[in-house]
């Protein structure tokens, strides 16, 4: 993915150095593994003095398509309506959203996305909605005209995705995925106009 792309599309996490309240830097090796693993955003480490624009370009050069894919255990869940799902259904390139329908106003993102989703498949990125409400059975009906399918976050889905539970519960995130795993870094941003932008980038990699 272009370097752009891969900047403006990570969310914002923490290190575990400063979530236990250590005020020293980390060292280079620390921050670079924490960025990998999309636990802090590039733009977070640089408003804590910890890395600059030179070192983004020593450490993390333009990425083409073949950077890594993060996979995970499969699992077993249900759509919204109850029937059987699976991560079988996390193939090739997909964009996951993440969300819990009692906060704020993601019920009118979801349908914003709903409204691009015909074009996110037709670019080869279908959307593929994740709820997280601790009552996921009461947002049915308020879902049920969504254009894209909606699955449960149940304990299995939360178990394989362990190391990405954090960011999930941090509120409505989103993912692109190819080949079965998690391929960019997640995003906080589920504007239609981004998950459309993510997706030509994704697109036009091939």
């Amino acid at each position: 993915m272009r370097y752009k792309t891969i900047i403006s599309i990570l969310m914002t996490g923490l290190l575990a150095v400063s979530a236990a309240g250590c005020s020293s830097v980390p060292s280079d090796s620390e921050i670079e593994k924490a960025l990998e693993e999309g636990t802090i955003t590039f733009e977070d480490a640089k408003s804590r003095g910890w890395i600059d624009d030179a070192w983004l370009e020593e450490h993390f050069p333009p990425m083409e398509a073949g950077s890594k894919i993060h996979s995970f255990p499969p699992f077993e869940t249900t759509y919204l309506d109850g029937a059987p799902a699976s991560s079988l259904l996390i193939q090739g390139t997909m964009c996951l959203v993440f969300f819990d329908s009692t906060q704020g106003d993601t019920v009118e993102k979801l349908q914003e996305i709903s409204g691009i989703s015909e074009e996110m498949t037709r670019l080869g990125v279908p959307v593929l909605g994740v709820i997280t409400d601790e009552n996921p059975e009461g947002a049915r009906e308020s879902l049920s005209d969504l254009d894209f399918p909606v699955i449960v976050y149940n304990d299995e889905m939360r178990a394989s995705l362990e190391v990405y539970d954090d960011i999930i519960a941090g509120g409505m995130v989103s993912v692109f995925t190819k080949d079965g795993g998690i391929y960019t870094a997640w995003s906080s941003d589920c504007s239609a106009g981004w998950l459309l932008e993510g997706a030509e980038g994704l697109n036009d990699e091939g």
